[in-house]
């Protein structure tokens, strides 16, 4: 409903709608959680998703751009989750680039 009052919105200012998908033609606007998108068979198949869709879309992994933009339906729980995965979690051997010791040449050339 909301997505349908703001589209409405957007219009009567003249915006245009636009493909939004990354360069892979994966999605990055999701209309239901990311449970449903990342794992197959869950979004009903007479959803109004693979009627209505501009698109096609892709389930599994497969189906979500890396530059992922939303998700609807996500839960304040989720969101404490998600948060956690994204900012905080560094899996074990992996440091981030902003802690990399940036002044040891490792491509064994010779600076000038």
């Amino acid at each position: 409903m909301l997505s349908s009052i703001a589209g409405k919105c957007l219009h009567k200012v003249g915006v245009k709608p636009r493909d939004s998908r990354d360069e892979l033609g994966r999605w990055r606007m999701f209309p239901f959680d990311p449970e449903h998108h990342l794992i197959s068979g869950l979004i009903e198949e007479y959803s109004w998703l693979w009627i209505d869709a501009y698109s096609a879309h892709a389930e599994g992994l497969g189906c979500c751009s890396d530059t992922a933009v939303s998700f609807h339906y996500v839960s304040p729980n989720l969101m404490y989750i998600l948060e956690y995965f994204i900012y905080q979690l560094r899996p074990y051997g992996v440091v981030p680039f902003s802690q990399r010791d940036m002044s040891r040449n490792d491509t064994g050339k010779v600076d000038p």
